[in-house]
């Protein structure tokens, strides 16, 4: 399997969108895809056959670093019977066919695999279905006497093999089927194997191209200063020192931003040093981070805030059970939790190359997370129709939803509107960590309501933060508690923010997690009995924390200075737990051991899902050990990791 970054002309952009155009059911593949298709047939809008025997699979999915776009191929070849070997990929365009979730081209929510697995199979088995046919055609017999095996079709009454390539043109020209069955499970060879992820030798060797490294003949390089407080404009700038720089060719004026474009980096780079922009702060945020966290303690203290529930129970209604509950309660656990803003800091900063064409429109090279938002948000900053704007995906550096927004894009689309040229915009490492959109601050107060058998009854929890994405994880709870309401209240303070790997669960299952030890502690039982107890009618979540339990001997006495303790989460579709051993030594912990388990149903390839398992505990650990952003006075203060 192979990827590679898209580099071509308008013409071509224009070709590459009838060779990958959609056919749908009903349709036949070639004439929908049109003339362009010459060395390869489409096989639906997923697969397309060489007759050679090249078989490539489109991607609908960007390839962060989590294994996705393996993960993809690997379903839709399993359903195709084809040999992985010759299994190649083609990141697939922007178009609606092949948008995921929230109507978008976005790859996020853990909805690469989870969202559309039987989507794929589908993909692979219309293909498959396609090729059968075709060549059942060529021998004159039934599709039931055929069968597939590692890119052949094979007659089996008489032995007689066709190689998908040999029957991929007659096959492109069939009827796309609008129902085909799939494979048992007992007959997969790809999923739930550790195919090898063939994106990993060249990123190895540095022959994959990232986002940064994509450069093309003529090429300009911009960076860029942004008002250091959040809400502030460009006031004024003086341009001629940076001009004077050798090798700079532009200084371009942003709303709240001023860009130098040269020759290469180290020009820019001086360029941007020669220049002291005058900022105008009139609506900038001043707030720093001790005046933050006290009005979200406050905020989060009352009762008032936007009540979030289930379908089945109005709002207030499950406020006032939650209110009587504890009311009524035999004792109440009462416990305050903070998390701080966080940086995305993937190690790849944002970039984005940016090339006007003849007739107005835009052409992106860009890793990117989102797509749609991305082709949208440029359309609109320069006053164009979405389809005069093109994007191609290249690989990424890390996102964990930092490349979920668009603004480095638009930057860049401006950029090269201004100057008439192609530019590739690369932000600082300082930029980057100082102009995210970060992982909101929250204060959260929880309460649990006991009653007078020591049983668990309301869950109250009462939040503020800086950014909407701050819920999840807590309003549906997998827990057997009666009563669980929660309510947020939402005070920017004009500090940007957005979602951070795992969104709300990364602090909220934190908050709930310590919250639950010390509701343990407060009635006198053991914390992972009361986590089993709570989890009575969810034997998958009482499987990994019972495994997580045993593999780090919870229940048996721990070493000298040793302490042992327990996490859970629901989400995304799949069942987690962590267990930890650690110690504290003048307030400095120490961790020694971290246990993890995960259910997340079908595995498709075992080697990502570990390697995610391990990222994300390493993550968490970070988040919850040593990481924070400081706004200092309106602005970010910490610039690089």
């Amino acid at each position: 399997m192979s990827t590679q970054g898209v580099m071509v002309s308008r013409r071509a952009v224009l070709m590459g969108g009838l060779v990958l155009g959609f056919a749908g059911p009903g349709a036949t593949a070639a004439s929908s895809s049109g003339a362009a298709m010459t060395s390869s047939q489409a096989l639906g809008p997923w697969v397309r056959v060489d007759p050679d025997g090249r078989i490539t699979v489109m991607i609908n999915v960007s390839e962060i670093g989590q294994g996705s776009s393996t993960g993809v191929a690997q379903v839709i070849a399993e359903e195709l019977d084809a040999d992985w070997a010759g299994i190649h990929t083609e990141q697939a365009p922007v178009q609606p066919n092949y948008y995921l979730i929230l109507d978008q081209y976005i790859t996020a929510d853990s909805s690469a695999i989870r969202e559309q697995f039987t989507r794929l199979r589908m993909a692979g088995a219309t293909a498959r279905a396609m090729l059968v046919q075709a060549a059942a055609q060529a021998w004159k017999v039934p599709t039931t006497q055929c069968r597939t095996e590692a890119g052949h079709v094979i007659h089996t009454p008489t032995g007689r093999r066709l190689g998908y390539g040999d029957v991929a043109v007659a096959a492109a020209t069939l009827p796309v089927p609008e129902d085909v069955p799939l494979k048992p499970r007992e007959e997969w060879r790809l999923i739930g194997t550790a195919v090898p992820r063939r994106d990993i030798p060249a990123k190895v060797d540095g022959t994959a191209i990232y986002g940064i490294d994509y450069t093309q003949p003529g090429l300009l390089t911009a960076t860029i200063i942004q008002c250091p407080y959040f809400g502030g404009t460009l006031k004024s700038v003086d341009e001629v020192p940076a001009l004077a720089v050798a090798g700079v060719r532009h200084v371009v004026r942003l709303p709240n931003a001023v860009a130098v474009v040269a020759t290469h980096f180290w020009a820019v780079q001086k360029g941007l040093h020669a220049l002291d922009p005058a900022w105008d702060l009139t609506k900038a945020t001043r707030i720093g981070t001790e005046a933050l966290f006290a009005d979200l303690r406050a905020r989060a203290q009352t009762d008032d805030g936007e009540v979030l529930s289930l379908p089945s129970v109005p709002p207030a209604e499950l406020k006032a059970q939650a209110e009587a509950g504890l009311t009524s309660a035999a004792k109440v656990v009462d416990r305050l939790y903070e998390a701080p803003l966080l940086s995305h800091s993937p190690l790849e900063p944002m970039n984005c190359t940016a090339a006007p064409l003849a007739d107005g429109g835009m052409v992106l090279w860009i890793p990117t997370q989102a797509q749609s938002r991305v082709q949208n948000g440029v359309a609109k900053a320069l006053g164009l129709a979405p389809a005069r704007v093109t994007v191609h995906t290249l690989l990424s550096g890390g996102g964990f939803g930092r490349r979920t927004v668009d603004d480095h894009a638009v930057q860049a689309a401006l950029i090269a509107r201004a100057t008439g040229s192609a530019v590739k915009l690369i932000w600082s490492r300082e930029e980057d960590t100082r102009h995210g959109i970060y992982r909101p601050a929250v204060v959260a107060r929880l309460r649990a309501g006991i009653a007078p058998d020591g049983k668990l009854t309301v869950l109250r929890t009462t939040a503020a933060g800086t950014h909407e994405y701050i819920p999840g994880g807590l309003v549906a709870l997998t827990y057997d508690i009666p009563t669980i309401c929660w309510s947020h209240k939402i005070e920017t303070h004009g500090i940007p923010g957005g979602p951070w790997r795992s969104v709300g669960r990364s602090h909220n299952i934190f908050f709930l997690d310590c919250f639950l030890e010390e509701v343990a502690a407060e009635i006198g039982k053991d914390a992972l009995a009361l986590r089993l107890e709570l989890l009575s009618a969810q034997p998958r979540g009482r499987s990994v924390l019972t495994r997580v339990a045993d593999a780090i001997g919870y229940g048996r006495p721990a070493p000298a200075g040793r302490f042992r303790g327990l996490g859970y989460s629901r989400g995304f579709g799949s069942y987690c737990a962590a267990a930890v051993e650690l110690s504290v030594t003048n307030k400095v912990v120490t961790l020694h051991r971290i246990v993890g388990a995960l259910d997340c149903g079908t595995v498709v390839n075992p080697d990502s899902v570990r390697a995610q398992m391990e990222g994300g505990l390493l993550m968490g650990l970070n988040a919850c050990m040593q990481e924070r952003d400081h706004p200092g006075t309106g602005r970010c203060r910490t610039g690089k990791f």
